[in-house]
């Protein structure tokens, strides 16, 4: 009777215990913060994503993302961000739903050796990156995905709940390098790409817009040549970037022209290091117009000081 009682007593107490989530291993550096997009680059069905990822110490991840496919026709949309102050008063344009919240969707994550794999619980998808430490920042590859092709991204210990002014990129005088993968309506092109946020550079003579916009338009002589916004509040990681070639477009603002379109849209995500530093842009195109080239563009973009 009195071994019964006792195991009464143990059972009782296991019960009352509260439970206690597995932990999973730390990421690299206790990075797990992700900015990451990815792109099937695949004929005329490629598609683009560009998202947060949080790592959670319990093994999941939430997933906060944007999407856009070749098959889905989109118009240009206000960002809600203007060139005011600066010489001209231009609106900044965005690929449709970048003005908006993010969809969501959560997985699980481990990490072995130098890769990083998520499962995500909605359709049951793996997606497997390659991870490479860098000092600041880990930065991983596409390895597999059972639809995209490629994709880069770069992780911190810097959370989403913040960001970088404008105002602090533009005091950077940063160069911004990396590769890009892009898809015009099944035209393929890959290489390197460089994103300049210029100094005292004559050509460039307007650059800060109340704060929130960078005018990094550039000038041959007193003509105009390329057209080039990047716009965001500081206090979140989204940069709207919209560009367009003064010969595509001769009006003095983006999209002056046309009523619905307003050339390159880039929604972007600010790569930030463990310190809080900008490092860079990694972006998506998505330009939707038609299904034609070039009015349908999709492609990723990893612009950073790190490597």
């Amino acid at each position: 009777m009195r071994n019964l009682r006792a195991l009464l007593a143990l059972f009782s107490t296991l019960a009352l215990a509260p439970a206690t989530a597995a932990m999973a291993d730390d990421p690299p550096g206790g990075r797990r913060n992700f900015v990451v997009a990815l792109m099937r680059n695949v004929g005329t069905e490629s598609f683009v994503r560009l998202a947060q990822y949080s790592l959670r110490a319990d093994g999941t991840v939430r997933a906060d993302y944007w999407a856009w496919n070749a098959q889905t026709a989109q118009l240009r949309a206000d960002a809600g961000y203007s060139t005011a102050d600066c010489a001209r008063t231009c609106r900044v344009y965005t690929s449709e739903g970048f003005q908006d919240d993010p969809a969501r969707m959560f997985g699980r994550w481990t990490v072995t050796g130098n890769n990083l794999g998520i499962t995500w619980d909605a359709n049951g998808e793996a997606e497997r990156w390659t991870l490479a430490n860098h000092a600041g920042a880990s930065r991983v590859s596409l390895a597999s995905h059972p639809r995209a092709t490629v994709g880069y991204g770069w992780g911190s210990t810097f959370g989403f709940t913040g960001g970088v002014p404008m105002q602090t990129i533009h005091d950077l005088h940063g160069r911004y390098d990396g590769p890009y993968s892009q898809n015009a309506w099944g035209e393929q092109t890959a290489g390197t790409t460089t994103l300049v946020i210029h100094a005292n550079d004559a050509n460039v003579p307007d650059r800060t817009c109340s704060g929130t916009c960078l005018n990094e338009s550039t000038y041959n002589g007193t003509a105009l040549s390329n057209k080039v916004y990047l716009a965001g509040s500081g206090t979140d990681r989204k940069v709207f970037y919209n560009h367009q070639l003064a010969e595509v477009d001769a009006t003095p603002c983006i999209g002056g022209n046309t009523a619905g379109y307003a050339g390159h849209l880039k929604p972007s995500l600010s790569i930030i290091d463990d310190a809080g530093r900008f490092r860079g842009l990694l972006s998506v195109q998505a330009v939707t117009y038609n299904q034609t080239a070039p009015g349908n563009i999709l492609g990723i973009y990893d612009q950073n000081d790190l490597v």
